[in-house]
């Protein structure tokens, strides 16, 4: 046992507590990070006969890896599954159209044209037949009023 702590003819239960505290924290820092071989990083940190000073720096350390680990995850995206990158393929040709939609989308928005895209995309109006739809709905506002 370490002679920091023995406490004259007892034990430090405090620094011993504090000590298992910190490694606590070491552990679910490593966990949280993914760290890979941890374990063995951990065995080589706590070799060191100056243990006692190298955990603060240990803690530092790894919430200096969490905080990097967060920036680079706000920068990549995931990578979807194989199922979902199959599917994108194969609507790959719909691109361009799905582009041009959320133009339009947006510029109707912008216009306050919300209700007609609502009625577009829950299929209430055949998009297909659209001039004669919005048409009739321009008729019977006409008329309400």
């Amino acid at each position: 046992m370490a002679n920091h702590y023995i406490l004259g003819n007892g034990f430090d239960f405090e620094a011993i507590r504090q000590d298992l505290s910190e490694l606590n924290e070491i552990e679910e820092l490593g966990k949280s990070l993914y760290f890979e071989n941890f374990v063995y990083w951990l065995k080589h940190l706590c070799s060191k006969k100056e243990l006692k000073t190298k955990i603060p720096s240990a803690i530092d350390e790894l919430r200096s890896f969490g905080g990097a680990r967060k920036v680079l995850l706000e920068l990549l995206e995931s990578i979807p599954d194989l199922d979902t990158l199959i599917q994108i393929k194969s609507n790959i040709d719909k691109l361009e159209d799905w582009i041009r939609y959320n133009y339009y989308k947006e510029k109707a928005v912008q216009l306050n044209l919300s209700w007609l895209i609502d009625l577009l995309e829950n299929d209430k109006v055949d998009k297909n037949t659209l001039n004669t739809e919005l048409e009739s709905v321009l008729h019977l506002n006409y008329f309400v009023k």
